[in-house]
């Protein structure tokens, strides 16, 4: 196979994972200085050799030596690593920006978020930045993220990964919606089958921070059973199942916006005057060499320069 001409083709990652576990020998010493799972690294070693069907490592022990092949390759991306460096350098300071793929994973519900959506409206000004984006739950993009499948992670909930660097972004307004209710009604009191719950699994913690929480209350005040549960595959789907009157959720409010205008949905009151809310997250890997242009709209999308959530 001709290495060179197939150099276009491969995903700078896996060239970028290569080159580290080349010159440590070791694939766990290589996902700590990539900031990855071990588990991660292994992956793109074997997409690349699947790419170039060849074995770019043997085992030695514990280590991982390179093959001939892998000798080739290796002399091959260090040389255009090292012109990817002279042409960077060459354009710095001036307008011209290079190329960068970017993949992005996200639940569905940040994408109405507005820092979100001012986020992708800058990126995508710029032809520079060509944009792959994946909707999935927030465990599925940690998941994503450790095994450095993208390089930009939105998450609708805290979670800790020395991986990476998690950032603040925006705090999203829970509410309890259904299709009807009756005003003046306590939610203790509303008959079972008026407050049977609509759940979706990408969104699901926010009933442990609210509406298990409001519906223990229920339980606690009220003889009445446990309200009954149905399930939606997704985010969307919930909101549908609310408008036809198949139940309640709670939903961060920038969702449903548009459904409580036109009254589709109306607010279930709040017991208390307290708020409910939920805290948006940004991930984002160390040592990736972002393209000016992104730097640019993360970091406003970081300061705050983004309109903030109502």
């Amino acid at each position: 196979m001709n290495l060179i001409t197939s150099f276009d083709c491969f995903d700078h990652r896996l060239l970028r994972t290569f080159l580290v576990a080349a010159e440590k020998q070791n694939f766990t010493l290589s996902a700590q200085e990539l900031h990855m799972t071990q588990s991660g690294v292994s992956q793109h070693i074997k997409k690349l050799e699947a790419q170039l069907d060849v074995l770019l490592f043997s085992r030695v022990g514990r280590r991982v030596v390179l093959t001939n092949a892998g000798c080739h390759l290796q002399d091959f991306a260090v040389h255009r690593a090292q012109e990817d460096d002279k042409l960077f350098a060459m354009m710095k300071g001036q307008t011209l920006e290079l190329s960068q793929r970017l993949s992005i994973a996200m639940p569905q519900s940040c994408l109405t978020l507005r820092a979100v959506k001012t986020f992708f409206a800058e990126l995508k000004g710029h032809g520079a930045v060509e944009l792959d984006l994946l909707i999935a739950d927030s465990e599925k993009v940690a998941e994503l993220f450790g095994d450095g499948s993208i390089d930009i992670g939105f998450l609708a909930k805290y979670k800790n990964n020395p991986s990476c660097k998690l950032h603040f972004v925006a705090h999203e307004e829970l509410v309890l919606v259904a299709k009807d209710f009756p005003e003046n009604l306590p939610l203790y009191k509303a008959p079972t089958d008026l407050v049977r719950r609509i759940e979706y699994p990408e969104l699901k913690h926010y009933y442990r921070q609210w509406g298990d929480r409001l519906f223990s209350y229920r339980q606690q005040v009220s003889p009445l059973p446990y309200p009954p549960v149905s399930k939606a595959s997704c985010l969307l789907s919930a909101i549908v199942m609310v408008e036809a009157g198949l139940g309640m959720s709670v939903f961060p409010r920038h969702c449903i916006e548009k459904s409580l205008e036109e009254e589709l949905l109306v607010e279930i009151p709040r017991q208390s005057t307290q708020g409910f809310h939920n805290e948006v997250y940004v991930m984002t890997r160390r040592g990736l060499g972002y393209s000016p242009v992104v730097k640019a709209a993360l970091s406003r999308l970081l300061c705050g320069n983004a309109p903030k959530e109502p």
